[in-house]
């Protein structure tokens, strides 16, 4: 079973917090002003500990009133919270809503945790075919721990008709993309296929990785 909430830092990687050239004074009079981003600056700033002392209370404050505001990548890190118990107490139906909300905007990490929350049942009831169709929205956004998901469900058959092709290829381009956590788990599976499928998959692994850069250039 892969973990995505424990990995905080990566989401703070991803979600990065456009913190060049402002500093927490300058943040914090523009947040009390109502301005959506100042606020979620803010709230980034106070997770980092970027000009101050970390505070995930104070983080969950600002980035909360973003959230509200409609920030995704605030309401992304709202869901994460409630479900980590970072500076608020853990509840799986309020990361879900956040996560849904930041999901449908289009947040890739969103899409991904989301997916995670329906595959394990947390904050609503277990559904397979909606963790797949989230990692798979995710993935497409190059994710890489999506893609992971995405192998794990087609070795399992789960929310997807079982398929060890698929499940190689999703797991080799996780960790193509950085999730070298995936590595065991491939060669599992590998163990599962003939000479001629591998053969046969690591074409087309060649060929999403190329659409997969093609589209990081792209979106640059």
């Amino acid at each position: 079973m892969i973990r995505k909430f424990s990995l905080f830092l990566l989401l703070l990687t991803v979600c990065q917090f456009s913190l060049a050239n402002k500093v927490f004074d300058d943040a914090l009079v523009k947040a009390k002003l109502g301005d959506a981003q100042a606020q979620y600056n803010l709230g980034g700033m106070y997770v980092m500990g970027q000009g101050v002392a970390v505070d995930y209370k104070q983080a969950f404050y600002w980035l909360s009133k973003a959230a509200e505001q409609g920030n995704a990548t605030a309401q992304c890190l709202i869901g994460v919270m409630y479900h980590e118990s970072l500076g608020v107490a853990q509840d799986y139906e309020k990361a879900f809503y956040w996560l849904s909300k930041a999901a449908e905007q289009g947040n890739a990490i969103a899409q991904n945790n989301l997916g995670d929350m329906y595959e394990h049942g947390h904050g609503v009831k277990q559904d397979y075919k909606q963790a797949f169709n989230w990692y798979t929205k995710s993935a497409e956004q190059g994710t890489a721990i999506a893609f992971a998901s995405l192998g794990n469900m087609y070795a399992n058959g789960e929310g997807v008709t079982q398929d060890y092709k698929k499940a190689y290829e999703q797991h080799s381009i996780a960790i193509l993309n950085g999730y070298a956590k995936g590595i065991e788990k491939r060669n599992e599976i590998a163990e599962k296929l003939s000479t001629q499928q591998l053969a046969e998959v690591k074409l087309e692994i060649a060929e999403l990785q190329k659409n997969i850069e093609k589209n990081k250039i792209s979106n640059k």
